[in-house]
């Protein structure tokens, strides 16, 4: 039986949903893809897991940022998840220490990425306020 990407995010967002992620699906997974020689999809049908989460209420959002998170930041990114997803159930705040992001966080979640790093908000700034060239 032939399976779209978007009916195998299905079925894996389903039962992840119900009974968690076990090694055994996984292999299952890396079994259907290899046999279907799809494994360039990976990425894509990740995404389409984590949609189908979000859909159901179940957001993870993985926060890169120099340090770990304090109690208030990890509220306030559970209080913008939730006024971007109103009908969220839970939020699961996956952190990731990233030398990279000197001041701020970048926040990944779904199929959006926020970038409220300091550098990012810097170039911004020098983006609208370079001076226009005269030709």
């Amino acid at each position: 039986m032939k399976l779209s990407r978007t009916q195998l995010a299905s079925i894996i967002s389903s039962n992840t949903l119900r009974n968690g992620i076990s090694k055994s699906l996984a292999a299952d997974i890396a079994r259907i893809l290899l046999n279907t020689n799809k494994t360039n999809t990976l990425d894509s049908l990740m995404r389409d897991v984590e949609r189908n989460w979000a859909d159901q209420g179940y957001i993870d959002v993985i926060s890169r940022s120099a340090f770990p998170l304090s109690t208030q930041v990890k509220k306030d990114i559970n209080r913008l998840i939730h006024n971007h997803y109103p009908s969220v159930k839970t939020v699961k705040i996956i952190e990731e220490i990233d030398s990279a992001v000197v001041a701020g966080v970048v926040l990944e979640f779904a199929d959006q990425q926020l970038d409220l790093s300091v550098e990012t908000k810097i170039n911004k700034f020098k983006h609208f306020n370079a001076p226009l060239r005269k030709e």
